[in-house]
């Protein structure tokens, strides 16, 4: 799938870890809130819970389990003997659970990531930041609706007057998001004053009874194009985690990447990462900056 940026050159990656500002959990915490949700509901609310337990139970980091990642187990099992002829029944459960699940657990947040970057563009009028930026979501859920461009949270006086001109400016202001594995949320529920306009398609999007979510390893590659006018790119990769080399290898740009700010947790690599991100967008490592959280690297980029 191609996805055009036309001039937008500041380009948010965002992994798990970019919503837990938010409470919503990583993949290895979602292992156990989705099986304690199965266990209290099983048979009521999700009629497959027992399927969709089986396949949590092959899914583990230990040498016995069948997967590493519950994205490998939804590939495998859907299309597996056992479930040969409606193992896409229990995948869409599976999604159902997890959309339950982001529900009950996201929180608001004023000092999470996205306040702050809401903060740097309103700051920054002569640059108008919001022209510029775009994003790519390896996510499912819908943070970045409720969040982006959204101002609750500053004091009355400066929506009403200090700030009342930009607001105003802002208002309207619409930025693309790439959601390439899909989503778990349809269009009616999306708030209706988002700032951003949605871009996905999966092999589920226009069939009826399908929540439209993929596996990573079910996903089409995706290609960003740019007018060729526009600067050259500058990517912020934030809380890709363990999913940042296979979910970079199936996105290209058709630009040069100029510079790439990227968050690494304490539990891995930093050199790592570098080194491969140096050699999969050809950029020297110079160029590659390194931060512990979200909010680090919006506080020091912008």
């Amino acid at each position: 799938m191609q996805f055009n940026l036309s001039y937008r050159n500041n380009i948010f990656i965002l992994g798990a870890g970019a919503s837990k500002d938010y409470d919503l959990p990583t993949w290895n915490e979602l292992d156990s809130l989705m099986r304690g949700r199965l266990k209290s509901e099983a048979g009521n609310q999700y009629p497959r819970a027992k399927d969709v337990l089986a396949w949590l139970d092959k899914v583990g980091e230990n040498k016995e389990k069948e997967y590493k990642t519950i994205d490998e187990c939804i590939e495998k099992e859907s299309v597996s003997e056992a479930y040969h002829t409606d193992g896409d029944s229990v995948e869409n459960e599976l999604f159902a659970v997890m959309k339950d699940i982001f529900n009950d657990v996201y929180k608001e947040n004023k000092l999470g990531w996205i306040t702050l970057l809401n903060d740097k563009i309103v700051e920054n009028s002569r640059i108008k930041l919001e022209d510029s930026f775009a994003f790519v979501s390896y996510n499912y859920d819908n943070v970045l609706e409720k969040n982006f461009l959204r101002f609750a949270h500053l004091p009355g006086k400066r929506q009403r007057l200090n700030s009342r001109s930009r607001l105003g400016q802002l208002l309207q202001t619409i930025v693309p998001v790439l959601y390439a594995h899909g989503s778990l949320y349809e269009k009616d529920e999306i708030p209706n004053d988002s700032h951003t306009k949605r871009h996905y398609r999966t092999m589920k999007s226009g069939v009826g009874g399908y929540i439209d979510a993929v596996s990573c390893y079910e996903s089409d590659p995706h290609t960003v194009t740019h007018d060729a006018y526009a600067d050259k790119l500058n990517l912020f990769i934030l809380g890709l985690g363990g999913g940042l080399k296979y979910n970079l290898s199936k996105l290209d740009f058709s630009k040069t990447v100029n510079q790439i700010f990227v968050t690494v947790s304490e539990s891995r690599n930093p050199a790592e990462t570098v080194e491969f991100l140096s050699d999969r967008f050809k950029i020297s490592k110079e160029k590659i900056y390194v931060f512990k959280t979200c909010a680090e690297l919006v506080e020091e980029c912008f």
